[in-house]
C-alpha cells in the first residue's frame, strides 16, 4: 500500500492505524534518519544513512539499486489495530516513495526491533537472540567473527567466508552490505566480533508481541 512521498530536503512522518510488514522506500541513499514506532512497543526501526544502507534488501535474491527499491523488516507479518508512527529525514536531491507491504497471510506474532552496539577495538562483543546482524565497517585485512552454531558447531569466519555464507541467503553487491548475518531461521546461537578499530554494529533483534519463556 502506497504511504506517500517524502520531498527533498524535509523531515516527513505518516500516521497508520497498523504495523507493516515491510516498508519499501526509493531513493534509500538521500535519507539521513528512518525512525519506526508502535504504540505500546516503543520504537522497532531507529537508523542512520549507515544503518539503512546495511540492513536493507535481506534474503533478496538479486541486487538491486538504491534508486529502485530498499526493503525493511518490520514484523514477521502485519500488525492490525496498532498505531505506528513512520518519520523520516531526506536530504536534499530526491524524492522517497513509501509503502507497506504485507507479504505473508496471517496476523504478526513478533517484531523486528533495530538496534545499534558500539564495538571497541581488539575487544571481542558477544551477540545472540538477533534475526539480522550487520557489520558494515569490517576490515578485510584483519577482523573476523567467532560463530556458534545450534548443533554445537564452532568456527572462525573471516569476511571472506562471511560473504560466503550470505551468499546462500541473498545476493552479494561487493559492498560493506555484504558482511551481514542472517538469522531469521535463528539456527545461530551466538556470535562474537573482533575488529582493530572502533565501529558500529547495525542489529535486528526479535521482539514478540506476546513474551514466550525460552523462545527470545
Amino acid at each position: 500500500m502506497l504511504l506517500g512521498s517524502a520531498s527533498a530536503g524535509t523531515t516527513t512522518q505518516f500516521n497508520l492505524s497498523y504495523v507493516p510488514q515491510y516498508l519499501d522506500i526509493t531513493n534509500i541513499a538521500t535519507v539521513t534518519r528512518l525512525r519506526v514506532t508502535a504504540l505500546g512497543k516503543g520504537t522497532i526501526l531507529d537508523l542512520d544513512a549507515t544503518g539503512l544502507s546495511a540492513l536493507r534488501n535481506t534474503r533478496f535474491q538479486s541486487t538491486i539499486a538504491t534508486t529502485v527499491l530498499s526493503r525493511y523488516f518490520l514484523a514477521n507479518g502485519i500488525i492490525k489495530g496498532m498505531n505506528c508512527l513512520i518519520e523520516v529525514t531526506n536530504g536534499a536531491t530526491a524524492t522517497n516513495v513509501y509503502q507497506g507491504v504485507q507479504q505473508d497471510s496471517g496476523d504478526a506474532t513478533l517484531f523486528y526491533q533495530s538496534a545499534i552496539q558500539k564495538i571497541f577495538a581488539n575487544t571481542g562483543v558477544t551477540f545472540n537472540k538477533f534475526a539480522v546482524l550487520a557489520l558494515p565497517s569490517m576490515s578485510t585485512a584483519t577482523d573476523y567473527v567467532q560463530i556458534e552454531m545450534n548443533d554445537g558447531a564452532n568456527s572462525r569466519w573471516d569476511t571472506l567466508e562471511l560473504r560466503g555464507y550470505m551468499a546462500q541467503y541473498q545476493s552479494l553487491d561487493g559492498t560493506s552490505s555484504d558482511f551481514k548475518i542472517d538469522n531469521l531461521d535463528s539456527i545461530i546461537n551466538n556470535v562474537t566480533v573482533y575488529c582493530t578499530t572502533d565501529q558500529q554494529a547495525y542489529i535486528q533483534k526479535y521482539l514478540p508481541l506476546v513474551a514466550v519463556e525460552g523462545r527470545f
